[in-house]
């Protein structure tokens, strides 16, 4: 006999919010130039733009003639789609109104188009014909989104066949199954197609009525990553939200909102920076509290040489507690070697 863990199968309320965001290493050599870039990007998942006065039709196309609009224009077109988000949401930020903002505003959609974000796309093209109903890209925003609906149709049909072709394999291996109820194979193939219909509990029951007639089952390569058994003979149904969490339990804490700055000049008549600021915060993403928890922060050159390191500690973090550190670099011999940094969690 076994006892089975149930596994919840909805979301929970914070369900990976912010894993999204959770990287550890960041590069510069690109963005330096442009101050506040950082901060544009973690402005970018949740910014919403105050309605602004868009110019209509019967005005001109933006000209690009600036630097900033051609520099982001140029990046977009060479399919550098990133950079040129980040620069329209910097532009946005600096011209909240007029040709440059309704021109951004519609550019962003077309970054998030071809990053095929299409749920950022969609919303951000919306977002443009509230603003600029009557706007200059109008009839491409309207476009785009003509074209957003074929896509998510497509999904859909694609979703809909994979799943009568599982249906199909389940009807067959369900009849073999009746037909031979003593076959392991075919009750373990009637729990690979249940759980490929995310039924998790039949497909659960399913596997265990093929190990009970062949024990070695439970060994097998689907099987042994679906279910996991105690030495009390419980079994946990590791379904991918009952993954997702055992993941946050391994791996608590996680860096994530990090920005980086020069700074400091040598007199008062010199804006050279000698000091190289690293900042961010921490989150412990798990159901206890993790102790001595820190952060240890490396700066490298373009090489990827290590330049230095530091070790900045913030003591125990509460579950769901979210914790800043700032960092500060001065012993370096240029302050321009340094390309990136990284951000590597530690704790007890």
């Amino acid at each position: 006999m076994f006892a089975i863990v149930t596994i919840p199968l909805t979301s929970s309320a914070h369900r990976d919010e912010l894993d999204r965001a959770y990287t550890t290493t960041s590069h510069l050599s690109h963005l330096n130039h442009v101050p506040g870039l950082f901060a544009a990007v973690v402005t970018a998942v949740t910014f919403t733009f105050i309605a602004t006065g868009c110019v209509g039709s019967y005005h001109r196309l933006v000209t690009l003639d600036n630097g900033e609009m051609s520099s982001a224009y140029r990046d977009l077109k060479a399919r550098r789609y990133s950079l040129a988000l980040v620069k329209y949401l910097l532009i946005l930020q600096q011209e909240p109104s007029g040709p440059e903002a309704e021109e951004s505003k519609f550019r962003l959609g077309e970054c998030y188009f071809h990053m095929r974000s299409y749920l950022e796309a969609g919303a951000q093209f919306q977002r443009y014909l509230s603003d600029c109903p009557e706007g200059v890209f109008a009839a491409d925003a309207r476009q785009y989104l003509g074209k957003l609906q074929e896509i998510e149709q497509r999904e859909r049909e694609r979703e809909r066949l994979r799943k009568e072709e599982i249906r199909k394999r389940l009807g067959h291996w369900r009849e073999a199954s009746r037909k031979e109820p003593t076959s392991a194979e075919a009750a373990a193939q009637v729990g690979h197609a249940f759980w490929d219909l995310e039924q998790y509990g039949e497909a659960t029951q399913e596997y265990l009525r093929a190990i009970n007639l062949e024990p070695d089952r439970r060994y097998g390569k689907l099987i042994s990553q679906r279910l996991s058994f105690d030495e009390d003979g419980t079994v946990t149904v590791l379904t991918p939200e009952e993954l997702a969490r055992l993941e946050r339990e391994r791996n608590p804490i996680v860096v994530f909102n990090r920005h980086s700055y020069r700074g400091g000049g040598r007199d008062l008549f010199s804006s050279e920076p000698r000091w190289f600021i690293v900042t961010g915060q921490l989150v412990n993403r798990s159901s206890h509290a993790v102790r001595d928890v820190g952060v240890l922060v490396t700066i490298l050159d373009f090489a990827g040489h290590v330049l230095d390191s530091a070790d900045h500690r913030v003591g125990t973090v509460k579950p769901g507690q979210i914790r800043a550190f700032s960092v500060r670099f001065t012993e370096f011999e240029n302050i321009y070697n340094i390309d990136r940094y990284e951000c590597k969690p530690v704790f007890e």
